[in-house]
């Protein structure tokens, strides 16, 4: 080698080794990072259902579910409630493999158009209703139920139906499960909402279809157009982002993105509907609770408030049955997963306006609380926030802190069974038949 060809490398080797011990470190911060997950993983659990504490404003409602059970003279009341779903819900639920419900369809959108023609020709959707009952709040029902000591009717009317959008194609339907009287001459009636086919059917052109993630990367047919589902992204993904880009930022966020933009008043369709016939049905010993979850929350509140501002809808505006009221009936409003304090970043307008609706509707008849809001939350729930209102005329707001069970790891809990486990977090159970323990209020209450 000629003394000028060993002049030239000689930097080179010099960069080389300076490089490497700069890399060094480094190297043993990512071998001490494995070792420390590998420690974790090693030693977690899972953490189970916790009640941790509540706090509520000076006109705060205790609200006893179990004190609606006893209806005086087995005067035929029935408790009725609403249910609403959050997001990433697939309107039919999941198949084992994990892939949606499509009820035999390929896509969201061919589903629709199935559904739309059944519909039109009035063919036998049982089918439908079979799946919807299955994959909605179901565990929760027979929980609440069974606490109540009642049994479900086999002959019931399930008023399975399906909500059209603008274009008369299906968006959404509802559907009720009846609960025949218990030893107290209490039934119970359950009116579920579900909002998510508008929403699937619009993501899905976006996103693409469930099946392209069980494609390999070389049997995409590129058409021009690359979608987040695109198995040859996937590939590049590592395991927890592409979990994570899939069920919370597509087809969970995505939820929330749409209802913000121009597409709220479709999602509130169902919503409404099942409210309209909750409040057909209604008597005046009935009593009534709005349960919802996640974004569902924000949904219903957006559509309550014009529904209160017109008629027939007394039985939603009278004082709710707590250790203050007088003359009781109202609502009890439960949110798990409450989203409203991040996609509306804390603002009082659904509040405000329902507030003023109440206020309205009861022109000084009436005295007391017609709606106390219970907004419960899991610290480490990404997703949810408390409630942080001023106090309003006839709404009482109470935040309720919980831990919810799932897969502890130390560092981190699970964060989508953090977000989802609300419904079955028998602590949560217990706090809306007895009302939470122990709940803080602003002295001098």
């Amino acid at each position: 080698m000629s003394p000028d060809s060993h002049t030239a490398t000689s930097p080179t080797s010099t960069i080389d080794l300076r490089t490497r011990g700069h890399l060094l470190p480094n190297v043993l911060l990512r071998h001490a990072l494995i070792l420390l997950i590998l420690l974790v993983v090693t030693f977690s659990g899972c953490s189970g259902t916790r009640y941790l504490w509540s706090q509520a404003d000076r006109h705060y409602t205790a609200v006893k579910i179990k004190d609606w059970n006893h209806a005086p003279g087995g005067s035929g009341r029935t408790i009725r409630i609403l249910l609403v779903h959050g997001m990433n819900t697939h309107p039919f639920g999941t198949l084992q493999s994990g892939q949606p419900n499509l009820l035999g369809s390929d896509s969201y959108v061919d589903l629709q158009r199935k559904l739309e023609r059944m519909v039109k020709s009035k063919q036998d959707l049982s089918a439908a209703f079979a799946a919807a009952e299955a994959s909605n709040w179901a565990e929760f029902i027979t929980n609440i139920a069974g606490l109540l000591h009642n049994r479900e009717l086999s002959h019931a009317d399930h008023q399975f139906r399906f909500i059209a959008g603008q274009d008369q194609k299906p968006i959404g339907y509802i559907f009720t499960r009846s609960f025949g009287r218990n030893e107290n001459g209490v039934k119970i009636k359950f009116y579920i909402a579900n909002w998510s086919l508008g929403s699937a059917v619009l993501k899905e052109p976006r996103f693409g279809k469930w099946s392209l993630l069980l494609q390999s990367p070389s049997q995409v047919h590129p058409d021009g157009a690359v979608k987040d589902f695109d198995p040859r992204l996937n590939a590049e993904r590592a395991l927890v982002n592409k979990i994570a880009k899939e069920q919370v930022m597509d087809w969970g966020l995505g939820d929330a993105a749409l209802y913000l933009g121009d597409e709220s008043a479709e999602f509130q369709k169902p919503v409404r509907a099942a409210l309209e016939t909750l409040i057909a049905e209604s008597g005046a010993d009935d009593r009534i609770a709005i349960i919802t979850h996640s974004l569902g929350s924000t949904i219903t509140l957006d559509t309550m408030a014009p529904m209160l501002s017109g008629t027939g809808f007394s039985s939603l505006t009278r004082p709710v049955e707590g250790t203050r009221a007088t003359k009781p009936s109202g609502v009890a409003f439960y949110m798990f997963a409450n989203q409203y304090g991040l996609l509306k970043l804390g603002a009082e307008q659904a509040f405000t306006r329902l507030d003023t609706a109440l206020t309205a509707a009861h022109l000084g008849r009436h005295q007391g609380v017609a709606m106390q809001v219970y907004a419960f939350t899991d610290p480490d729930d990404l997703l949810s926030y408390p409630l942080n209102i001023t106090q309003k005329r006839f709404i009482s707001f109470c935040n309720v802190f919980v831990h919810n069970e799932t897969v502890d790891l130390g560092l981190f809990r699970e964060p989508a069974e953090v977000h989802v486990n609300y419904m079955t977090n028998h602590k949560i159970l217990e706090a809306m038949l007895n009302s939470p323990a122990n709940v803080i209020t602003p002295k001098g209450r």
